[in-house]
């Protein structure tokens, strides 16, 4: 999908919180922005029983779903009701069917918060061993990224019946997989060991 330019490429290209806010301030009132850019900020950015917190709940929501993944299969209805709880939350379950412009605004919000998904897990303190006092070997802590991000996409969509709802985040999370390994491989096309 074709990344927008200008002010609004930069704002799906930084990963900074406070940074986005500010370009957040001067893209909010461009008439050319459909509404669905405002609400997935509010979703993403506002905390509901807070305002003043700065928080990040699409980061929030893909570490819960990497857990909701290795849920028991007892559990699987309820597990299925729970992620599509969170679909809601990130905007993946709209009460109407997105516009062609809204579905791009979604999959490069979602690219950006997977973008800063894979940053948080290549810092170094990642995957750490041995009670935190060893770190992961580079090849290590890259396999359980890929993991990670099958998990979050591929792999609930498919242990949860949620194909159909998981499709925008599978694709954002498969194109941002491709380009942050540089990898031709699709995620869809594997399942990590």
């Amino acid at each position: 999908m074709e990344q927008f330019s200008g002010t609004l490429g930069r704002y799906y290209n930084e990963i900074e919180p406070s940074v986005r806010k500010s370009l957040f301030g001067v893209l909010q009132s461009d008439p050319a922005l459909p509404p669905v850019f405002n609400r997935l900020y509010e979703l993403r950015y506002v905390d509901g029983k807070n305002p003043e917190n700065e928080v990040d709940l699409f980061l929030w929501h893909l570490v819960n779903l990497v857990q909701y993944h290795g849920a028991p299969g007892l559990l699987k209805r309820k597990t299925r009701k729970d992620i599509l709880a969170i679909y809601r939350q990130m905007g993946l379950v709209p009460e109407a069917p997105y516009t062609e412009e809204e579905a791009r605004i979604l999959y490069w919000e979602l690219r950006n918060a997977v973008r800063r998904y894979f940053g948080t897990l290549s810092a170094p303190s990642y995957g750490r061993k041995l009670f935190g006092t060893l770190s992961a070997k580079d090849d290590e802590r890259v396999a359980r990224m890929e993991e990670e991000a099958w998990k979050i996409s591929y792999g609930n969509a498919s242990k949860f019946d949620l194909q159909e709802e998981s499709a925008p985040l599978c694709s954002a999370v498969d194109d941002e997989y491709r380009d942050y390994f540089h990898s031709e491989s699709s995620l869809a096309e594997r399942r990590p060991k």
